[in-house]
């Protein structure tokens, strides 16, 4: 065996850990760049921003250089490990030093003669290709962060702007429809002016036709479908101070001749007009009187009260006591 054999062994075995060491710098870059648009995604930056781009680039170059520093194999090193693998006890090691040294005697090249044949180059490839293999775990979590900021900004989107436009440059069938039927069903509402009714039931007929095919852009469609819910939002609170429901002119300034609906739960007695009989020719008094009671602004509960107090007032003007 001549003199360098181990040497070149080593040499050899340390181009191949220089370049796993820069695969990994190199997976270990990509990840964490992909990381940090996931990061700038998720914060609400686009995936082109410049700012984005330059965060990434800066944090992929550390994140290599760094790694490749911390990892940068040396003769000694790579010596070492081959030792550690073929169980040579530190031979790999002492006889590098000894071939780097001129004046090595006969011992030194008994030495390297020795310890060549038990050296591998391939066994040492796989051996530290297996090591290198765990940091592809990186870019899947990288994917994986990716993927959450992703749908987090869609999510975003979705609630900022409504549902997205259809493939086909469409607004989505089922929303549209969702508006149209919104507004058809405030239109029948008991108690509308004439007026709010017209224009939900257009409201409606706008909101039908989005849900057929044409010619406009989906930003135009999707504008035109925001507006319509913005403008049936407004008709839906005019309608709700429009709306006329049972009891609802209870406790509130209804004009002359407003209808009352009675509470069933309310107890109001009767009065009995024969224990004070109007007088007469106050006929038209007493329907001033009643009138009062039919344009009620107090809640029905004191009604009762209202009565003995318009009875009072009628046995004053008669003269009677009260």
């Amino acid at each position: 065996m001549v003199p360098g054999t181990v040497s070149s062994i080593v040499r050899s075995a340390l181009r191949t850990q220089l370049a796993l060491t820069a695969a990994e710098s190199l997976v270990l870059g990509a990840s964490a760049a992909l990381v940090t648009l996931a990061a700038a995604v998720a914060g609400g930056t686009a995936v082109g921003e410049r700012q984005a781009a330059a965060a990434a680039a800066v944090t992929a170059l550390l994140t290599a250089c760094s790694w490749a520093i911390e990892r940068r194999p040396r003769a000694d090193s790579v010596a070492r490990r081959m030792d550690g693998q073929f169980r040579l006890s530190g031979g790999v090691l002492t006889a590098l030093e000894t071939e780097a040294n001129p004046s090595s005697s006969a011992l030194a090249v008994a030495l390297s003669a020795r310890i060549a044949p038990s050296l591998s180059r391939a066994a040492f490839a796989r051996h530290a290709a297996r090591s290198s293999a765990m940091l592809l775990v990186a870019p899947f979590v990288a994917l994986t962060f990716w993927n959450l900021a992703t749908d987090a900004q869609e999510s975003a989107r979705v609630d900022g702007r409504g549902a997205p436009a259809a493939p086909g440059g469409t607004v989505r069938s089922d929303d549209a429809a969702d508006l149209a039927s919104e507004a058809t069903r405030l239109a029948v509402t008991p108690g509308l002016p004439a007026e709010l009714v017209d224009r939900l039931r257009a409201l409606a007929a706008r909101a039908d036709e989005l849900r057929a095919p044409s010619a406009q852009s989906a930003e135009e469609r999707g504008a035109r479908e925001l507006d319509l819910a913005s403008q049936l939002e407004e008709l839906r609170r005019a309608a709700a101070g429009a709306a006329v429901t049972p009891g609802a002119s209870d406790g509130t300034m209804a004009g002359p001749g407003a209808r009352t609906v009675r509470d069933p739960d309310a107890a109001m007695p009767p009065v009995n007009p024969s224990r004070h009989p109007a007088a007469p020719g106050n006929d038209a008094a007493s329907e001033g009187e009643r009138g009062v009671v039919g344009s009620r602004w107090w809640p029905q509960r004191y009604d009762a009260v209202v009565e003995r107090w318009i009875e009072a007032r009628r046995n004053a003007g008669d003269g009677r006591n009260r």
